[in-house]
């Protein structure tokens, strides 16, 4: 900026132009304040920046998350299939009725009985 300032003055002084110097304070108070906002913008800049940063950081990290969650539920889905299919390995079957069991064995007693009274 000062260099600027220095091209300016050189070429009014070679036109010869001479400025008062309520102009010249005018000049160097708009210069000082665009100097300000350029620093504040550039703040402003770095600030968005580092948050723009952040944000990815954050998105990168929900995304491992969501892959986290995706494997746990297929995970999940495969651990139910194996439950439902020791259920139906560990269920009773038809021939684990304990009454087939009481009505044979009363069979077997009754014809055993029978046949032991027939020896005679």
């Amino acid at each position: 900026m000062k260099k600027l300032i220095f091209i300016y003055i050189l070429l009014t002084s070679l036109f010869t132009q001479t400025l008062t110097e309520t102009e010249i304070n005018n000049l160097f108070n708009h210069v000082r304040t665009l100097e300000v906002s350029d620093s504040l913008n550039t703040l402003q800049i770095n600030q968005l920046k580092t948050n723009l940063e952040l944000y990815e950081k954050l998105k990168l990290e929900n995304e491992l998350l969501i892959k986290d969650k995706d494997s746990l539920n297929v995970l999940l889905k495969q651990e139910n299939e194996l439950l439902l299919n020791r259920i139906d390995e560990i269920s009773p079957k038809w021939y684990d009725n304990k009454w087939i069991w009481f009505t044979l064995g009363v069979l077997f007693t009754g014809s055993s009985v029978h046949l032991a009274g027939q020896i005679n």
